[in-house]
């Protein structure tokens, strides 16, 4: 099947377009935006429909947060997606409670995506004020053991 070749105007003249193609053609006149077509998209079950909100249909990603929970007797602190100052005020909140606890904690970073230096400045205050050993048990992700690297902290759990 042969393809045509059109003339689409350009912001640096025309510049040829094929048809016949699947993509849609964008044009562009002086001055100008581009004029894109609107892609559809069917709702999600069991989702609302917002006007303007685009929902992506790909794997979920973990959301950015500090959980605190009690597994086995012992307080676990769940940290997930990106661990950065935006969730300072969480993390004082959980300390709090680890400090009034006086007992040793397991730290759950397997689902950390993003750690930066508040991230590391978290851990070791998390091992400074929990009872006992610390942090007991710890479950790091590979962006939580290059941060740690990248600080000059060789070992975590340190005591």
């Amino acid at each position: 099947m042969a393809h045509m070749l059109s003339e689409v105007p350009g912001p640096h003249g025309s510049a040829p377009a094929e048809s016949g193609t699947s993509r849609p053609a964008v044009s562009r006149r002086q001055g100008a935006a581009p004029s894109v077509p609107s892609i559809a998209s069917a709702p999600l079950p069991g989702r609302p429909v917002v006007p303007g909100l685009t929902v992506a249909r790909g794997p979920a990603e973990p959301r950015d947060a500090i959980a605190l929970e009690t597994r086995r007797g012992r307080l676990l602190v769940r940290f997930s997606g990106e661990i950065d100052t935006a969730l300072r005020a969480r993390f004082d909140q959980v300390l709090a409670v680890v400090r009034a606890a006086h007992e040793p904690v397991a730290v759950d970073c397997r689902e950390v995506t993003f750690f930066g230096a508040e991230g590391v400045r978290m851990l070791v205050l998390l091992q400074r004020v929990a009872g006992g050993p610390g942090v007991a048990e710890y479950q790091p992700s590979v962006s939580v053991q290059r941060a740690l690297r990248l600080s000059g902290i060789e070992r975590y759990p340190f005591g």
